[in-house]
């Protein structure tokens, strides 16, 4: 948290260090209307920076850049590019100030910009594919206020313009790229509504769309936003496998009382394929979001969407049983950030979590079952011995959280505690209170 502060600081203070430039150019040229151009340019930028943080002033800065290009695009009608810009502001307000009456007007004014650059320009996306991003925001707004019928009406326009562009052009990867990422979105939409079977008919539709492009030589993210898409049909598999999961019992008792003992088979059976589906399709996710890591080692969201699919893996793993998996995926998470606590402590609990699955498989011998278990046991301590020496200090978890129930008894466990109690630090940043740990959702 502190970096990030630190970072977004340091970039408000290069935006003002710009600004001063831009705007004593903008005064010693005022027949250059690109000065006054970049002049609201750092504005609207630092409206993006700020407007979660400090809301007043970031919109401050959005209606002072807005003036500006209202201003050069009154004097430049012409000039498309600030055309596109004033939209793109206006499109800023309106998601900021998230009122009905300020994202109509604002909006509204975006939009007419955009469809007058469309029929201008016809042969230029960009204009659509902005355009398509309006309807998206308006989408997202409509339905916070649950206006169903008006957000679907909105998504619906934004999918129309951006497949008509990659029809245009299908040979663009970028068009099909944007138009992917739409459907991504849509299905996180509809996936947390409840919406299962839609949002898996518009994941279906990125991956086919991403699956074309995410070629070897290609741009990381299309690898990247791959992973994202076959993560979330995974997890409308697992959330499917779970409501199956609450009607056999039902079913079974309706099954024996009709004389058919075998009718909930089927679905523990429907279960388990969906379950079986969900892992491959994080194993390939992973995979995905290595490429894109690999071509791309500066990127800062490939680690968290990798981290976040190890994490879902490892949920769907529990619900298989599959120790030996869950294992295998602790054992991975670590050297993502080989430097931070959180997640040596996750590894831990997950190995943790996996030793009452080994000692419950009775494909196992009883001698393989104990050195399994003492396996596990032994890797979890050793990845919390490593998290306390980067400085994890929340002893009170250990002792408390159920998942680190079977290493309690052990006495390498036991000494950690009293090693580390005895150290007596206090809480840093990434060894906070529990909740700071990326948790495997809970079974």
């Amino acid at each position: 948290m502190l970096a990030k502060l630190a970072s977004r600081d340091k970039a408000k203070e290069t935006y003002l260090e710009a600004l001063k430039v831009q705007e004593g150019l903008a005064r010693a040229h005022p027949d250059k209307p690109d000065y006054r151009r970049d002049q609201a340019r750092t504005l609207n930028n630092l409206g993006i920076l700020f407007w979660r943080v400090e809301p007043p002033e970031a919109e401050k800065d959005l209606r002072k850049a807005i003036g500006i290009y209202k201003e050069i695009v009154n004097k430049n009608p012409d000039v498309p590019g600030y055309r596109f810009q004033l939209a793109r502001s206006y499109n800023n307000l309106a998601n900021l100030l998230q009122k009905r009456e300020h994202v109509e007007k604002y909006h509204g004014l975006a939009q007419s910009l955009l469809k007058q650059l469309a029929v201008d320009f016809p042969k230029v996306p960009l204009y659509r594919q902005e355009l398509a991003g309006i309807y998206l925001s308006i989408g997202f707004f409509h339905d916070r206020a649950n206006r169903p019928a008006l957000a679907d009406k909105a998504y619906q326009k934004a999918l129309e313009l951006r497949r008509k562009v990659v029809e245009e052009s299908p040979g663009v990867p970028d068009y099909q790229h944007t138009l992917a990422n739409l459907y991504i979105n849509l299905g996180e939409t509809l996936r947390a509504k409840g919406q299962l079977a839609q949002a898996a008919d518009h994941y279906r539709q990125a991956m086919g769309l991403l699956e074309r492009i995410a070629v070897p030589g290609s741009r990381p993210d299309y690898q990247s936003d791959l992973g994202q898409a076959l993560d979330s049909q995974a997890l409308v598999w697992r959330r499917q496998s779970q409501k199956l999961e609450s009607l056999i019992g039902p079913e079974l008792l309706l099954q024996t009382a009709a004389g058919n003992p075998l009718g909930s088979s089927v679905l523990a059976w429907h279960k388990q394929d969906l379950l079986l589906q969900g892992r491959a399709y994080l194993v390939r996710a992973i995979s995905c979001q290595q490429a894109a890591r690999k071509s791309d080692p500066q990127n800062k969201r490939f680690p968290e969407l990798l981290l976040r699919h190890y994490n879902d893996l490892i949920s769907i793993q529990l619900l298989l049983l599959d120790h030996g998996g869950v294992a295998q995926s602790a054992r991975a998470i670590p050297p993502i950030y080989p430097d931070r606590t959180t997640e040596y402590v996750l590894a831990a609990e997950c190995l943790a979590r996996a030793i009452p699955l080994a000692q419950a498989d009775e494909r196992l011998t009883p001698q393989e079952r104990r050195d399994t278990t003492e396996k596990y046991a032994a890797e979890a301590v050793r990845m919390l011995e490593a998290a306390i020496a980067r400085g994890f200090s929340n002893l009170n978890e250990l002792r408390t959280r159920p998942a680190y129930r079977p290493l309690r008894s052990r006495p390498d466990f036991q000494r950690l505690i009293e090693a580390a109690r005895k150290k007596n630090r206090p809480h840093v940043s990434g060894s906070g209170p529990r909740d700071s740990v990326n948790r495997v959702e809970a079974m």
